[in-house]
């Protein structure tokens, strides 16, 4: 097993992802960031406050996730062999053992008083204590080093008529892997 540390590539964070259909939505389609502070200190991005969902979904809806790692390779970005879909997000939303838990949630205070809404309840305010955004990735594969992006899209299905809802979200990370 290999390690990697991971280096965002954006001071920003999230990139919208290119070339997406009428309905899809960027990070500000999911998240109100205007109480979250983004702090770049040298090559750290440190997170502090509340981003609060504005999704217009229903309490009631299955919330799907696809996260896919892509690498930049020859001036393109190129699928990998990392692909997971989630058909119900919400149900490992706060799984210890995954990745964006690790990364992410483990840093939110009210996560007890706001576990059950997952991203389907617009107004509910995720309270980050001050954290380092970092990440270990680990992986079989001995020459991952370079450019990658992760691709995180979130689609709502009304569980009742089990149709799509009209909007959905795609997000881009940009990082670079370093292997340790």
């Amino acid at each position: 097993m290999w390690s990697y540390s991971v280096l965002l590539g954006n001071d920003e964070v999230f990139d919208d992802c290119p070339d997406q259909p009428n309905g899809v939505l960027n990070i500000q389609g999911l998240f109100d960031f205007s109480e979250l502070k983004f702090d770049l200190e040298v090559e750290n991005v440190f997170i502090e406050g509340k981003a609060t969902t504005v999704w217009d979904v229903q309490p009631t809806d299955i919330i799907q996730a696809q996260f896919e790692l892509l690498h930049f390779e020859r001036g393109s970005w190129n699928p990998t062999i990392y692909t997971l879909n989630i058909p119900d997000f919400c149900s490992i939303m706060w799984d210890k053992n995954q990745h964006w838990y690790k990364t992410w949630l483990h840093n939110v205070e009210n996560a007890n008083a706001i576990k059950l809404k997952c991203l389907r309840e617009r107004g509910t305010k995720f309270v980050h204590k001050r954290f380092q955004m970092d990440f270990i990735f680990e992986s079989h594969l001995s020459d991952m080093d370079g450019i990658y992006k992760v691709r995180a899209t979130f689609k709502a299905l009304n569980p009742l008529l089990r149709t799509m809802r009209p909007t959905s979200i795609c997000v881009e990370i940009k990082v670079e892997f370093l292997r340790l």
